[in-house]
């Protein structure tokens, strides 16, 4: 039961960070096809949209995919979840590091940056977690592991 809940809450905290990766996505994406007119508070994201290169779109976008099928498959007890999500984690810090100058300072306040560096570490730490807890799933499940190819040369022939 509690390996559930914990499976469940590190599911629901990746799937608000595909959601937290989608908006700034989303509102640059929109503001770049002329779409968006940012309003009066918005308007200091407006250099940083405005330096925001269609590549870092791209993987911050491709980020948030990843985080929400993450969320899912880790849900659903299926493989490929820790894959997706240190592709997304690796594509966010990515996007982070190349946003970097004058037009972030802009956007955000000193105070708003450390709590990006907190959610960063939150992100490390569920990622550790999951990596931990994906064997586990096996183990759960009953299912007995699949024989490698070195187990089964190590056989013999049949």
């Amino acid at each position: 039961m509690l390996m559930r809940l914990l499976r469940g809450t590190i599911a629901v905290v990746v799937a608000m960070n595909a959601a937290l990766a989608a908006m700034p996505a989303l509102m640059t994406l929109f503001y770049k096809l002329g779409v968006l007119h940012p309003r009066q508070d918005q308007l200091r994201f407006t250099p940083l949209m405005h330096v925001s290169s269609w590549l870092m779109l791209a993987i911050l976008g491709a980020s948030a995919i990843m985080f929400a099928i993450s969320a899912a498959l880790f849900t659903a007890r299926s493989k490929g979840a820790v894959g997706a999500f240190w592709a997304g984690l690796v594509g966010e810090f990515i996007v982070y590091v190349l946003a970097q100058g004058p037009a972030l300072d802009a956007a955000f306040t000193p105070e708003a940056r450390m709590a990006t560096a907190g959610l960063f570490l939150l992100l490390l730490v569920l990622g550790v977690l999951m990596t931990v807890l994906e064997p586990m799933r096996v183990l759960a499940s009953g299912a007995t592991p699949e024989p490698t190819m070195q187990g089964d040369l190590a056989a013999g022939p049949p």
